[in-house]
């Protein structure tokens, strides 16, 4: 297994090994994020929504996990998922 695969959950391993195009709405975890780190994240093909602290949120097509995953201040990324029901 790609050890980039280990930085994955389950949903994003899924993602990143299905269709490529698919767009991902992701959470990530980080840490020592150095001053250019949302354009880090736009390189690697994240629409970034939120970086505040050890997180960041956004969207990205399923097939650039793995780059985003590359950042050595990425420590893991899930894929976001509703907590409640919409009614």
């Amino acid at each position: 297994m790609d050890p980039l695969f280990r930085k994955l959950d389950g949903a994003a391993r899924q993602a990143a090994e299905g269709d490529p195009t698919a767009p991902a709405e992701v959470i990530l975890r980080v840490d020592a994020v150095p001053m250019d780190a949302r354009a880090q994240l736009e390189q690697a093909g994240l629409r970034v929504h939120t970086l505040s602290g050890p997180v960041a949120t956004g969207v990205i097509v399923a097939g650039q996990l793995l780059a985003l995953a590359a950042l050595s201040f990425v420590r893991r990324i899930e894929l976001s998922r509703a907590l409640f029901a919409e009614k």
